[in-house]
């Protein structure tokens, strides 16, 4: 993963148009995501399973860097003590990468400031909750999360819906919410 991610660096490197760019350094954004996972495993007393808490709190920061927000918007992480197999893993550092990566670009426009929360919470054991709010401007009226044909959505979509077999409710009203749960033995 990290020569796919070089591959990407001097691509962006090499390209002038700031679109491309930005696309670029989403795909790298993905790729260290998944990267994560296998660091915090081979970090891991078992090697089976990693701390939410830990890695979610790590692509938070490093999303933070990423998107020059420090300073200028607050990240809260609550994460009670949960353990995820690679297989859950995987998918769920994607969709928080997804999210937050969308509330750094657009909920604070105009370098304006404000607050993202995370929570994680597991619920009676068999299913995990994860809330990402933030108390930027909201979503559009016309926003409809299942037809929304953004690459990040549709990844969104696609790893709650289809590979953790969850539910994903949204609210843009006063800030964005999202509250996503999924068993954990989902995959």
């Amino acid at each position: 993963m990290q020569v796919v991610y070089s591959l990407l660096n001097m691509q962006i490197h090499e390209t002038g148009d700031a679109r491309s760019i930005e696309v670029l350094r989403e795909s790298q954004s993905r790729i260290r995501s998944m990267s994560l996972v296998h660091e915090k495993l081979y970090d891991s007393a078992d090697q089976a399973s990693i701390n939410a808490g830990d890695f979610i709190q790590t692509i938070t920061h490093e999303l933070m860097e990423a998107y020059d927000a420090a300073g200028r918007i607050n990240c809260i992480v609550k994460v009670s003590d949960v353990t995820l197999d690679i297989n859950i893993a995987v998918p769920c550092g994607l969709v928080v990468n997804e999210i937050l990566s969308n509330a750094f670009k657009y909920a604070f426009p105009n370098h304006r400031s404000g607050t993202i929360t995370i929570t994680v919470k597991q619920r009676d054991k068999h299913f995990l909750n994860i809330q990402i709010s933030d108390d930027g401007v909201g979503l559009p009226d016309d926003f409809d999360f299942q037809t929304a044909s953004t690459m990040g959505m549709t990844l969104v979509r696609i790893l709650v819906q289809g590979q953790l077999e969850g539910t994903i409710n949204i609210d843009g009203q006063n800030g964005t919410r999202f509250n996503i749960t999924f068993p954990l033995n989902s995959v």
